[in-house]
């Protein structure tokens, strides 16, 4: 499986995650600057690859993913219950921006 489908699955996963929470069509990967966008909302990105080498070459590749869940209300649980779970995944932090509550994982998949 190419790296291309990887991604086709975790779009669909977050896409899951956000109809089960009651926003339905709300995620977005590498949105432009002008896209507007609707919140609640996830955005994610590919921010780096972990390469394993082998005699000399890359043997193991392992996409590193920024996901941000953004939304109005600083005590959702959304995020925790069902990002925050996933194997490889680990929080990074929280913010707030615009009277936005954005909370950060990173996720190798």
């Amino acid at each position: 499986m190419d790296q291309q489908d990887r991604r086709l699955i975790l779009d669909d996963y977050l896409r899951g995650v956000a109809s089960n929470n009651g926003f339905k069509g709300h995620v977005y990967f590498e949105p432009a600057p002008n896209v507007k966008m609707e919140y609640p909302a996830i955005v994610y990105s590919r921010s780096y690859v972990h390469t394993q080498h082998a005699d000399n070459r890359p043997y193991i590749k392992k996409n590193r993913y920024t996901i941000t869940c953004i939304h109005q209300s600083p005590t959702a649980k959304w995020p925790d219950a069902t990002i925050g779970e996933l194997p490889m995944c680990e929080f990074e932090r929280e913010y707030v921006a615009d009277n936005l509550h954005h909370t950060v994982y990173v996720l190798y998949f």
